[in-house]
C-alpha cells in the first residue's frame, strides 16, 4: 500500500511539473523566451581553439551557426564617434588580438573582452533578442528610460508585460517578491512610439497599484508601503515622470 502512495506521489510530482514548466512558457512571450535562449547560449562555454580566425564578433556567430544556434550580434554604429572604431566596424583595420586568455571561457565572457578592446566606452544590451554592442553613453540609465517603443497587450499580467518590456528595451526590472499579488493584475496597454520607457513604467505599476522606485543599481517594482520604507531609509523614491518638453 504504501509503495503504491509513493508511486501515485511520483507520478503527480512529475505531472505538475511538466505543468508548471508548460505554463511558464506559456505566460511568457515569443520575444522573452527567444532571448532567455540566447542567455543561456551566453553562458555556455567555448573552446577558443574552435575560432578558425579568434576571437571576434564573426567568429563568435559562425561558432553559433555551426552548433544550429543563432547569436545575432548588432553594432549601433550610430553611438560611435572615434575614427578607429568605425574603420574597424567597416572592416577596413583587422579586429584586436586578444592574448593571454585561457583555452576556455563563456562565450558572454569572450563577447564582453572584445567589447573592452575597443577605444571608446563600450558595452553590451541584450534587447530585441540580440546582443547590441553600444557606448556606455548611449546604454545609460537615463537615455533607455528616454527611448520610446511599440508594444500592445490586452488584458495580460503585468510581470508578462514587465519581462516583455525588458526584452524590447533592453532595461532589466526586478519585482519585489511582497508585490506576489498584486503583479498577476491583468493590464491593457498600447504603446504606438510616443511614450518614454520611464512614464510607461510609471503608469503600468501604477495600474496595478504597485510602485517603480529607482535603486542606485536599478529599478524596483514594489508595494506602496515597501517604497516608503526605501524613501525614508534615503533611497531613491517612486521614479518621476518625465517633464514635458
Amino acid at each position: 500500500m504504501n509503495k503504491q502512495v509513493t508511486l501515485w506521489l511520483v507520478a503527480l510530482e512529475v505531472i505538475c511539473g511538466v505543468n508548471l514548466e508548460a505554463s511558464a512558457q506559456k505566460n511568457s512571450s515569443l520575444r522573452v523566451r527567444e532571448t532567455e535562449a540566447l542567455m543561456r547560449l551566453l553562458d555556455e562555454p567555448i573552446n577558443l581553439k574552435d575560432l578558425k580566425e579568434g576571437a571576434s564578433f564573426s567568429s563568435l556567430e559562425e561558432w553559433a551557426q555551426a552548433r544550429g544556434k543563432e547569436l545575432p550580434i548588432f553594432i549601433d554604429i550610430k553611438a560611435f564617434h572615434e575614427e578607429n572604431s568605425l574603420a574597424l566596424f567597416r572592416g577596413e583595420i583587422p579586429p584586436p588580438k586578444l592574448l593571454g586568455l585561457p583555452r576556455r571561457m563563456r562565450v558572454g565572457d569572450a563577447l564582453q573582452l572584445l567589447v573592452a578592446q575597443l577605444e571608446e566606452e563600450s558595452t553590451l544590451l541584450i534587447r530585441k533578442n540580440r546582443v547590441e554592442v553600444t557606448t556606455k553613453k548611449a546604454a545609460s540609465r537615463d537615455n533607455l528610460l528616454n527611448q520610446t517603443f511599440v508594444a500592445s497587450y490586452d488584458q495580460l499580467p503585468l510581470e508578462y508585460i514587465l519581462d516583455d518590456l525588458a526584452d524590447i528595451t533592453g532595461v532589466s526590472v526586478i519585482v519585489d517578491g511582497r508585490s506576489k499579488d498584486k503583479i498577476r493584475t491583468a493590464v491593457t496597454a498600447r504603446f504606438r512610439n510616443d511614450v518614454p520607457l520611464r512614464d510607461a513604467l510609471r503608469m503600468l505599476t501604477e495600474s496595478a497599484e504597485l510602485k517603480l522606485v529607482f535603486l542606485p543599481g536599478g529599478l524596483f517594482v514594489t508595494t506602496p508601503a515597501h517604497a516608503d520604507v526605501l524613501e525614508k531609509n534615503g533611497l531613491h523614491g517612486p521614479a518621476p515622470l518625465l517633464k514635458a518638453q
